[in-house]
């Protein structure tokens, strides 16, 4: 119950602490690199790169930014080490050659601003990452790096941090999964605090699979909400299911919810939970939507 306590304090303190919107503000700002769920902090000095061939370029430090990356950089060797949950290598941050007992190989490598860029493709590709690249509508480009513990699809983000919406392209990398071993299914305030008691109390993580009802129903509820703030400030995945008779009106009611999240709490989710059988055609109109199906199903309860 005490952790539970602090960790409800500590969702109080980042409500009530928020900076001037006006701080630093620049009208003709727009982040080019976000990391998961939030901007890449150096996004000013070293932003991302892309070259005449129409190839992506990220400082190798913002790989290290994901919460399953790490980076360890020697300068005095001119080498770095990246690993990520699935792999790990080795490269020469003069000539960006790749160090392997395999044998060397190259990767795409830049030099800019005093730091060792690294190729988006490529790169994403060893760590086993997701990439999402977005174009504004004022033609500049920007890149999401993921490692599957950002949840928010890419209209919230651009909304919280770009105040623009509009994009004109969409070309998503392959995606990387965050296996939990666990997934609790959320349909009502009981479950919803009992989710939150039980990672305070053990601190392992699961999947919550919220009902899309739920958060229709209950979005004006006061205890809906705190709980809700609380959970979000766990960083735990969301995956939004709704019990329906067909795709089409799952889908309706999957995006309704994600948009009261985003409205409400200023953050969503991409994750969803399917409670029905999908064709290939059927999963393809969600993942169109900006969503990503989750492996785990939910029956109805009769």
């Amino acid at each position: 119950m005490k952790k539970r306590i602090l960790c409800l304090l500590l969702c109080l303190a980042a409500l009530l602490w928020s900076p001037p919107a006006s701080v630093g503000a620049e009208d003709d700002y727009l982040p080019s690199l976000y990391v998961a769920d939030t901007v890449w902090y150096k996004d000013k000095s070293l932003p991302l790169l892309r070259n005449e061939n129409n190839e992506y370029y990220l400082p190798i430090q913002a790989f290290g930014a994901l919460p399953s990356v790490s980076v360890v950089i020697d300068e005095t060797a001119n080498a770095a080490m990246l690993t990520s949950e699935t792999n790990s290598f080795s490269v020469d941050t003069g000539n960006g050659t790749i160090i392997s007992p395999d044998g060397d190989s190259r990767i795409g490598f830049v030099k800019e601003h005093g730091t060792a860029y690294l190729e988006l493709y490529a790169t994403c590709g060893l760590l086993d990452l997701s990439f999402e690249i977005h174009v504004y509508a004022n033609g500049r480009h920007a890149v999401r790096i993921n490692d599957g513990s950002g949840v928010l699809n890419i209209a919230s983000l651009l909304r919280m941090f770009a105040a623009n919406e509009g994009t004109v392209s969409r070309i998503t990398g392959p995606v990387s999964n965050t296996v939990y071993m666990a997934h609790h299914v959320v349909s009502d305030l009981g479950a919803l605090s009992w989710a939150i008691d039980n990672y305070c109390e053990n601190g392992i993580g699961f999947v919550v699979l919220l009902d899309a009802n739920l958060v229709l129903v209950e979005s004006n509820n006061v205890d809906f909400r705190t709980l809700m703030t609380e959970l979000y400030h766990l960083d735990l995945p969301i995956s939004l299911f709704v019990y329906e008779e067909n795709a089409d009106m799952m889908t309706h009611y999957l995006r309704e919810a994600n948009r009261v999240l985003v409205e409400v709490f200023h953050k969503g989710t991409s994750l969803c939970t399917s409670t029905l059988w999908l064709s290939p055609q059927e999963e393809s109109m969600i993942e169109s939507f900006g969503f990503v199906l989750t492996n785990y199903s939910v029956e109805e309860e009769r």
